[in-house]
């Protein structure tokens, strides 16, 4: 998943089921889901990535016998045969399911790092943490090391204590962040660079990572200081039971004078589609349903959403496919002058329409955030025709113990717009214009440059982001993995999406193309990334939530918003803000 950006359950923030019997750990279940124990054949997984990792100083290996347990939401009822592999010969461990334990001989590399500990920070799980809890006894029985502690902390104190530590306490050796905070981390010199220990141990399949996370994402002034562990980016999500029914469509074309386009191809197409089906039984189960499904509360992750609808008004295309100027592909800020754009009728025209979308989803909307709307969208309750999100809501949605909604959805880019403002020649350009955007550009891995053991460090971290490893963990769904695709194996592999996460075949290819769509588009908006972001977003949010209650027309919250970030840039120094701006724009300085 996009990794979730916040909690999706709070009751999930204490206590571990054992899925290794030497204490690998995961985040709890959903409360309300019925548990059943089965036995996981893990040794194939661990085994290939040793020949990843175990590179030229790899010492003879050794047999490590493990009792593996697992505690899952559903109960499975195939048989796998998994093949270990290694520097021995492949062992075959037929697996019946569902039973209680299975004992598995795993060949691994022997020890590299015997003794060490680490300390990895992130956010509050089980979103993005799980993933360390599930795999690091097996990274610890792979290289010899004796534990990788996790610490949790709540996204909205996130920023705030890992900054502290980095400057004060230094205790960590890992930090899982939003690529966002690129700007204060890796510019601000906190972050290991990577190029060295990349070169020594290599990296698990890097050219298989998408280019632009590969080299947008992960780098910083042409290092690279992190590693892959979440591809981030917006798509659109309709309910087929609700747009692709002919009856409707045929009362929308009555009631508006022209048939809607699947998916939507405009914002203003989809305030209309939503306004259709807001308020009345469209699925007809008994209970009122609704037009669309946002993320709109302070201090949630609303400024992403609604960069969804003012990027397609503001940002102009590229006349050559990422090629990136003064003008063209550009939205927060002038990269001549670092003037904020928040003012720019583009800009404008994002309020207007955010807060129209608010009039066409559920009572009470106003309250929800990303984890809300993605548990109402895909529980239907109520139902909503349409929603945005990250890539999470596709990876629940076959969740059987939360879905209502498995193989009834339809995937997308996002809606584009009819017009764009032209700000060098001032003027609207009645021309339809669609942008991709990465939002929040995924989570990455990040060494502490006051790491005690760095290299460690890093060797765990591309045990997490080796294929063997993160196929697992985009896949299942179930464990609230927070991890969403961000190689080109993830895209292909569409047998591992419906072995590992229960996906039908169809549904699997059209999801993937809606997200891999985005990667591929040269013209890609990613996020602000300059030291402040935090500052710059928290700003954008208050506007935001000021005009959803009418606090604010949406000219004066474009106008207040300006200036808190005219202030912003002036107290970290305008001159250095514009030349990480940029740096960020692949821009030259």
């Amino acid at each position: 998943m996009s990794g979730e950006r916040e909690n999706l359950h709070s009751t999930n923030n204490q206590g571990h089921d054992k899925i290794f019997k030497k204490r690998l750990t995961r985040r709890q279940a959903l409360s309300t889901a019925g548990k059943v124990a089965i036995g996981v054949v893990v040794a194939g997984v661990v085994g290939g990535v040793g020949g990843y990792l175990a590179g030229s100083a790899a010492a003879p290996e050794r047999t490590v016998e493990k009792t593996v347990e697992r505690t899952v939401e559903r109960t499975i009822t195939r048989t796998e045969t998994v093949t270990v592999t290694g520097t021995a010969t492949p062992t075959v461990v037929t697996t019946p399911a569902p039973t209680t334990v299975v004992t598995t001989v795993v060949t691994v590399p022997a020890a590299r790092f015997e003794g060490v500990e680490l300390t990895a920070a992130t956010q509050t799980g089980p979103y993005i943490a799980e993933p360390l809890y599930h795999w690091r006894d097996a990274w610890c029985g792979m290289t010899g090391a004796k534990a990788v502690h996790v610490v949790e902390i709540p996204y909205a104190e996130l920023f705030e204590k890992i900054m502290l530590d980095l400057r004060v306490a230094r205790t960590y050796d890992i930090i899982i962040i939003p690529a966002d905070w690129a700007g204060d981390i890796m510019g601000g010199g906190y972050a290991l660079p990577l190029d060295d220990l990349i070169k020594k141990y290599g990296f698990p399949a890097w050219e298989d990572i998408v280019p632009t996370v590969r080299e947008k994402i992960l780098s910083w002034g042409g290092r690279i200081y992190a590693t892959p562990y979440d591809g981030d980016c917006h798509i659109f999500y309709w309910r087929k039971d609700a747009l692709e029914v002919p009856e409707y469509q045929d009362k929308f074309k009555d009631q508006y004078g022209y048939r809607y386009s699947i998916p939507p191809k405009t914002w203003e197409e989809v305030l209309d589609i939503a306004e259709f089906f807001n308020g009345w039984d469209w699925d007809k189960d008994g209970n009122p349903d609704y037009g669309i499904a946002f993320c709109f509360r302070r201090g949630s992750q609303t400024p992403w959403y609604f960069i969804d609808i003012a990027a397609q008004y503001t940002v102009m295309p590229p006349e050559v496919p990422g090629k990136i100027d003064r003008y063209r592909g550009i939205f927060y800020f002038d990269p001549e002058t670092m003037e904020a754009l928040c003012d720019t009728p583009g800009w404008i025209e994002g309020f207007r329409l955010f807060r129209e979308m608010l009039k066409r989803a559920p009572p009470g909307a106003i309250n929800w955030s990303s984890g809300d709307l993605r548990t109402i969208f895909v529980s239907a309750s109520p139902s909503c025709a349409m929603a945005v999100d990250w890539a999470d809501i596709g990876v629940i949605s076959v969740d059987p113990m939360i879905s209502k909604v498995k193989d009834k959805l339809g995937f997308s880019r996002l809606p584009g717009a009819p017009r764009y403002y032209d700000r060098e020649k001032g003027q609207w350009v009645e021309k339809f214009n669609q942008v991709s955007i990465l939002n929040f550009g995924g989570w990455v891995g990040v060494v502490s440059k006051w790491s005690k053991n760095p290299e460690a460090a890093f060797h765990f971290l591309s045990f997490l982001a080796s294929p063997d490893i993160d196929i697992h963990d985009v896949c299942e769904g179930v464990r609230k993995t927070g991890r969403n695709p961000y190689r080109y194996s993830h895209f292909t592999n569409i047998e591992a999406w419906v072995k590992y996460g229960g996906w039908s075949e169809d549904s699997a290819r059209a999801y993937l193309a809606a997200i891999k769509s985005v990667y591929d588009d040269p013209n890609a908006l990613t996020d602000l990334r300059i030291p402040g972001q935090p500052e710059y977003w928290d700003a954008l949010d208050i506007a935001i939530s000021e005009v959803l209650t009418d606090m604010r027309s949406p000219e004066d919250a474009a106008k207040w918003v300006k200036r808190q970030w005219e202030e912003i840039t002036d107290k970290r120094g305008r001159d250095q803000q514009k030349k990480l701006y940029r740096e960020m724009l692949g821009l030259p300085a």
